[in-house]
């Protein structure tokens, strides 16, 4: 594996979520299940659980939020704040709370993609207490 790869992957890997009462990174916590028995699909499932009921970050000011969400193909597991994907199946959109790190389900949602642009109704409500809407790939935050 090249550096550049390694380095990008520890900066996703980087991720913290509070787990067990501790802050564990992503990779930390994922390696743990998978330890315990668990298998992936269960693992991946229990990461996005967990990261929907995250702690809001105190530090984000409302002029540092994110203004705007982008379509991306990745993984739940790899999903920043602010990227919108599909599920492998491609069933459902999931977004990356633009205001935390949980990834968010938008089975409930109706997303509309048109010239590249997102749209997603009603709006998007996260467990960090974010509140938003999606129009044409741009947060209007409530």
């Amino acid at each position: 594996m090249s550096k550049k790869k390694k380095a990008a992957i520890e900066i996703v890997w980087s991720e913290l979520l509070l787990y067990g009462g501790e802050w564990k990174s992503r990779k930390a916590i994922y390696e743990e299940l998978l330890a315990e028995g668990y298998e992936r699909k269960e693992v991946d499932y229990y990461l996005f659980c967990l990261s929907e009921h995250q702690p809001k970050r105190e530090d984000a000011m409302p002029d540092e939020r994110l203004t705007e969400v982008t379509l991306v193909e990745k993984a739940i597991l790899d999903l920043l704040p602010g990227e919108m994907t599909r599920n492998e199946s491609r069933t459902h959109w999931l977004i990356g709370c633009p205001d935390c790190s949980g990834v968010g389900n938008l089975s409930g949602h109706t997303v509309i993609l048109m010239n590249g642009l997102l749209s997603v109704s009603p709006s998007i409500l996260c467990g960090c207490g974010a509140h938003y809407f999606v129009e044409k790939s741009e947060i209007k935050w409530c």
